[in-house]
Parts: C-alpha cells; structure tokens; sequence
C-alpha cells in the first residue's frame, strides 16, 4: 500500500502528538511523585503527637480538639475557634463530652483530670490521684461516673459529688479503651492480635477476641456498649457484639493499617483512621464502605463523627483537621490547628 506525502505527514504528526502526550503524561507522574515524597519527608519533622483526640458536643455545635497546649473549641456552623481550654501543665490527650452535654473532661501528661463548662470556658473540678500520664476518659452512659485511665492505673470518679470512688491497677496497656456504665467498667486492651476484655469494677478478665492476622492497633466502643471495634496492622476492622463477645464481621477496604476509629452517636456509622492516607466512613448492619475521603498527605491519625452522622472530621500527620460532608463525599474545610504557644 502507497502513501501520499499529505497521509505520511498526517501520520508521523499523530505519533509525535501522541509521543509529546506520553513525555508530558511522564514529567507530571515524576514531579507528583517527587512532591510527595518530599512532603512525606517533611511530615517526619513534625510533632507526631501534635492532635491526640477529637470529639464532637452531643448537640453537634462545637467540635473540641485536644492539643499539646490544651482544648480547641470549634464552632460548628464557621469552624472558628470559640476558645482554648488548658490545663495546669503540659496538654491534654484525651476528651469526653458528658452526655447531657455540658461538661467536657480531659486528661493528659500532668496526670490530673479537668472538667470544664466548655461554653464559659470555666473549670469545674479536677480530680487528681493518677500515678502516670492520663491516656483515656469516659463518661457513664448516664453521666454520673467519669473513669480515666493512665499507664499505670485506672480510676473513677463520681461527677456530682466530686469524689473518687476506685482505683484498679495492673492495666498498664497503652492501646487500650473504657466504656463505662453505673454497673461495668470495661476495659478493652490490645494484646497481640487479640483484644482483651476486662470488668474494672469486679477485676475479672471477662473474654479474648481473636481473628485478626497481625497485633491489634485501635479499639471503639459504641456508645451503648453493644457493639466493639478492633482495628489490626492486617488492614482490616472486625465488629463484635457484646457483652456476648460474639463476632459479627470484617470490614476491609483500607490498604494499611488503622490508626483509629470511632462510632456515631446512634451507633450505625463506624469512621476509621489510616495509614493509607484516607479516612472512611462504614455501615455497622450491613458492613458496607459507605465513604472514602481522600485530601490528607499522609496518614490520618483521628477521626470524629458529628451526633447525626452528617459530618466528618479528620486529623492527620499533615497537621491539617478537614471537615467532611459523609452524605456526599465533598471536603467541607480546611483548618490549620495552632498547636503550640504563640511567639
């Protein structure tokens, strides 16, 4: 077959147009890729423990975070700061709102416990009385008892009258996680690829739940108590039922492992921390992924779901907070969390 110099021409232009697409194509890969390799290298140089805790009021209208200089309190409807609560030393690393929502509790390295009226920004009491740095805090599904854990020890409190009522030591696991209720205190630690389960209040080890492939990382209860989450460096999340310890399923979609998780208020939405980058939002009935969310750089440490499920925050290694919007997907705003005294 013979070609005209005109087809020839045509011809060897659609391959150069075709090659200058592939070197471009090329150069952008190679830059992206460079980028963000420098990115992550950066990320090294940052405070990895710069956000320990996230959490949303039951009402939704503020959204605390926990720092190394103390509560950032969150207007909901601008994400401006409304305030910054702090303690007497050091930060705080762990918060739980009350139930009834006017009481936000935090602990952290100084080892003592803070209660304060987050809408005044005034402290209401502090309990002292924990051997190591405060690591957990949670309020009775009721309210009326606050149980906080440290390395060295657990203890809890009865809110109303300001007082402590029990220490348990020996539960010394760093990976662990409470729920409290006015008849249990259960404590749930990870132990290899097993989450270990423990009543407080009568020191009776209650159960092991087993299944995963590699140690266990991150640990959710539900808010009533009847539904627990374990997270592995195996990328997967296995759901359980209790207090039976029976198990319901596996949740897989993340390609590295979860760094944490949290449940909705009503319980039927899981959110999960990675790091592979993403944050993802799951149905707890059906074990269905019902949203991935992809902005941060590198990994995603925290995560917090609003009381309606409608909204989510993320916290990662790239020090940025996002806010989500779980129904559609769409990235909502950015926010740069001051996490050291300013000057």
């Amino acid at each position: 077959m013979k070609f005209n110099k005109r087809t020839i021409f045509l011809i060897l232009g659609a391959i150069f147009v075709i090659l200058c697409i592939f070197v471009w194509l090329s150069v952008v890969k190679t830059v992206y890729q460079r980028e963000r390799s420098q990115n992550r290298s950066q990320q090294k140089h940052l405070p990895e423990e710069s956000v320990k805790d996230l959490e949303f009021s039951p009402d939704g209208t503020v959204l605390a975070v926990a720092t190394p200089i103390g509560i950032w309190i969150y207007d909901t409807s601008t994400y401006e700061t409304i305030d910054l609560l702090t303690a007497d030393n050091y930060g705080i690393s762990s918060i739980s709102f009350s139930p009834d929502g006017k009481t936000l509790a935090g602990g952290g390295a100084d080892k003592i416990v803070y209660l304060w009226d987050f809408r005044t920004g005034k402290r209401k009491q502090s309990f002292i009385g924990h051997k190591g740095n405060i690591n957990n805090v949670v309020f009775s599904h009721e309210g009326k008892l606050l149980a906080s854990a440290s390395i060295h020890d657990t203890n809890l409190w009865d809110v109303n009258a300001g007082i402590h009522k029990q220490t348990v030591n020996g539960y010394t696991y760093v990976r662990s996680k409470l729920w409290l209720n006015n008849d249990e205190m259960i404590h749930a630690s990870a132990e290899g690829t097993k989450t270990l389960l423990s009543d407080l209040m009568t020191r009776k080890q209650k159960m092991g739940l087993g299944g995963h492939k590699k140690s266990v990382k991150s640990i959710s209860f539900s808010p009533d108590g009847k539904t627990m989450a374990s997270g592995s460096w195996d990328k997967t999340i296995r759901l359980w039922e209790l207090p039976e310890g029976k198990y319901k399923k596996t949740l897989k979609g993340h390609k590295k492992s979860i760094n944490s998780m949290m449940f909705s208020a009503d319980g039927k939405l899981l959110a999960s921390a990675s790091r592979d980058d993403t944050a993802r939002v799951w149905d707890v009935e059906t074990g269905k992924l019902k949203r991935t969310f992809k902005g941060h750089i590198t990994d995603v440490s925290y995560v917090a779901l609003s009381p309606d499920g409608k909204i989510l925050a993320s916290w990662g290694l790239d020090q940025i907070l996002n806010i989500w919007d779980v129904e559609t997907g769409k990235h909502k705003k950015s926010i740069t969390v001051h996490i050291a005294p300013k000057g």
